[in-house]
């Protein structure tokens, strides 16, 4: 389903973003930070074309009312967790760059997720802002709690998007914004097969093992 691919598309590329070994091999490629960001500045159109064709089908569907609670429940938590990190590193404009900790929090679903799992990815992995956060009380399994509700929140909504019955293909299909990432992607793919393929291990971590366009 094209409504899958769109999904998939984004948490490949996000992947790209948070694990650095697979972007420095890609960047060799081309895909440097800035051409997986105009990835996702392209995934986002997408996005957004399939946000307001399915907004009058998903309403009542049961899978997607399990991806709402678990989002609500996730909004709650972030926004606890984001203004405990705002208070405990304000003097750290760096650090408070790194977490996305700066301006407001973003209203699209796109650019919240997006935010929400680098917060969530950073804290899990550095272990100098974690000896910070809990001097405060601020627990890795608190962390690790946002991080694991992210992941089930995402899991729902792509099991809501495989099984909801909404629009076919036919009504993406031929529509700019799905042609012109599926195009991006086609390339992305080659490079990433190219300059993974003798780490088998990055690349079933990449998640495109199983993409298709």
């Amino acid at each position: 389903m094209k409504q899958v691919f769109v999904e998939q598309t984004r948490n490949v590329l996000i992947k790209v973003q948070t694990q650095s070994e697979i972007a420095l091999r890609l960047a060799s490629y081309g895909y440097t930070e800035d051409k997986i960001n105009e990835g996702l500045r392209i995934h986002q159109d997408a996005f957004a074309l399939i946000e307001v064709t399915n907004d009058n089908q998903k309403n009542n569907h049961p899978l997607y009312l399990e991806y709402i609670k678990l989002r609500s429940e996730l909004e709650q938590l972030y926004t606890l967790h984001r203004n405990k990190a705002l208070k405990i590193f304000r003097k750290s404009p760096d650090v408070l760059g790194d977490l996305f900790l700066a301006g407001t929090i973003p209203t699209t679903y796109s650019d919240w997720s997006f935010v929400v799992e680098r917060f969530y990815c950073e804290l899990h992995a550095n272990k100098i802002l974690q000896e910070r956060l809990v001097r405060f009380r601020f627990s890795l399994a608190e962390i690790k709690r946002g991080k694991q509700l992210f992941d089930q929140m995402q899991k729902a909504r792509t099991n809501y998007l495989k099984q909801a019955n909404g629009h076919t293909d036919k009504d993406f299909e031929n529509r700019e914004e799905i042609i012109t990432l599926e195009q991006w992607m086609d390339d992305f793919l080659i490079a990433a097969e190219l300059a993974l393929e003798d780490k088998p291990r990055l690349l079933k971590a990449l998640g495109i093992t199983e993409f298709s366009i």
